[in-house]
Parts: C-alpha cells; sequence; structure tokens
C-alpha cells in the first residue's frame, strides 16, 4: 500500500523498516523521488539503503532484487511517501516523471503566450492591435 505522508505528520518504526521511503524532490510541483529502503530509525533519522535500479524502457526502475548497499540517513520529516513494493515506488517516481513533463508543457506554453505580445499594442478593450 502506498502512504502520502503529510507535512509534519510523525512515523514509527512499524510505518517504515524494510520499505521503501521517498522523498520530496525541489520542484514548483508535488513530485517524489530518490527511493530507498528505510532499515533502522534513530532519533529523528531513518537510515537507508540504496537499491541499485535497472533500466526498463529507457527508464531506471526497482525490482526489489537489486544489489544493495547503505546510503546513509535522511531526517524523519523528509519522508514523504513510503511503498511497500517496487511496483508502488514504480508507480509513484513515474508519476512525478509524467508531471515534470507536462509542467515543462506548460511552462512553455505560458511564455509562448506572453512572448506573443511582443510587437503590439493594447487598445481600451484590451484587444490587441498590431504596431
Amino acid at each position: 500500500m502506498i502512504r502520502i505522508v503529510k507535512k509534519g505528520e510523525k512515523l514509527s518504526e512499524a510505518d517504515v523498516i524494510g520499505k521503501y521511503v521517498l522523498q520530496e524532490l525541489p520542484y514548483h510541483f508535488m513530485s517524489l523521488g530518490k527511493p530507498r529502503i528505510a532499515t533502522k530509525i534513530s532519533g529523528s533519522r531513518i537510515y537507508i539503503d540504496r537499491e541499485r535500479p535497472i533500466l526498463k524502457d529507457g527508464l531506471t526502475a526497482l525490482t526489489g532484487n537489486g544489489e544493495r548497499e547503505a546510503d546513509g540517513y535522511v531526517s524523519l520529516f523528509s519522508i514523504r511517501c513510503v511503498c511497500e513494493t517496487p511496483d508502488e515506488v514504480n508507480a509513484i517516481v513515474d508519476a512525478s516523471r509524467r508531471t515534470m513533463g507536462e509542467f515543462n508543457e506548460f511552462k512553455a506554453r505560458a511564455v509562448e503566450r506572453v512572448e506573443a505580445f511582443d510587437g503590439m499594442s493594447i487598445d481600451a478593450q484590451f484587444m490587441p492591435v498590431p504596431r
């Protein structure tokens, strides 16, 4: 089961140990990534392992069978998602990738919309008047 963690929500060892934890990425939209496997909690830290992903259809994906290596720790409060299976992680990461693509398309359309006014004047009825 996928659990989206609200900011400020407390997590216990039972909530995260042995499960995949994801952090919110620093974009202007909700995006989750950096999947790691929680191995231990100590105070406000979650110790994590990184699973080596595979390439699937040109993108990285987790299988649950990848080689694991210790990857330090992250703040317990930085966790925004907990997943139980690699398929759940892959679905969340895929949704975040798609959102980034949609966001970039939106930004490009917004720039085009504003730049279309280049060389125009606007009359009192807010209608463009070409120069």
